[in-house]
């Protein structure tokens, strides 16, 4: 089987079954094994101190739904509400930016002081939501949640216009990205000691 990535276009996930997504797999000439029992994803996971009811999970992709102050809107509240009712026992949410300069896009989730209780309001109705589905499918233990928080780094955008803020200067790194090095800045020393004290 052929170990080139897939150069082809996008397109949308409407597999209705396993044989689809083998045809698939055969069409694109890559070796991805199938496992039609899937009785070990039902089963508990241990790490740490911490336990999980089973081995399904939703990570997704920043939705770039929330409201102009970075807090959660109606869209965000209805895409949690669904995965909460999926039946994943870890739901680890998007990337949340920790200050304004530091989002890639203008509708990034974005947790500060001012909107924490709608982050307490999305994650406690998550909980609650996810834990009522699991119990209703035969699980014991409840779900597990963890909020991802970012800085978008090289990938900054302000007023919609690329503003990276890099550790060092790479000049690999920003043609890659499509920047120049008088593009955004170079953070200081001091600006980074400001951005742990944001993150904690």
């Amino acid at each position: 089987m052929s170990s080139k990535p897939y150069k082809g276009h996008f397109k949308p996930f409407t597999y209705k079954n396993i044989e689809e997504l083998r045809d698939e797999f055969e069409r694109l000439d890559l070796d991805v094994p199938i496992c039609k029992n899937i009785e070990i994803l039902k089963k508990s996971i241990r790490f740490g101190e911490n336990s999980i009811p089973n081995r399904l999970s939703v990570q997704p992709m920043e939705g770039f739904d929330a409201n102009g102050k970075g807090s959660p809107s109606k869209l965000t509240f209805r895409r949690y509400k669904r995965y909460a009712k999926s039946g994943v026992s870890l739901i680890w949410f998007e990337s949340t930016s920790i200050s304004l300069d530091s989002r890639s896009n203008p509708h990034q989730l974005m947790l500060t002081e001012k909107n924490k209780q709608d982050f307490r309001r999305l994650v406690n109705e998550t909980r609650v939501l996810c834990n009522k589905t699991l119990e209703s499918l035969g699980f014991r233990k409840n779900c597990f949640l963890i909020l991802q928080l970012n800085h978008s780094g090289r990938y900054s955008k302000k007023s919609r216009k690329k503003n990276p803020i890099r550790a060092s200067k790479n000049e690999e790194l920003d043609k890659a990205i499509d920047v120049t090095e008088d593009d955004g800045k170079v953070v200081s020393d001091d600006e980074l000691k400001n951005l742990e004290n944001i993150w904690v």
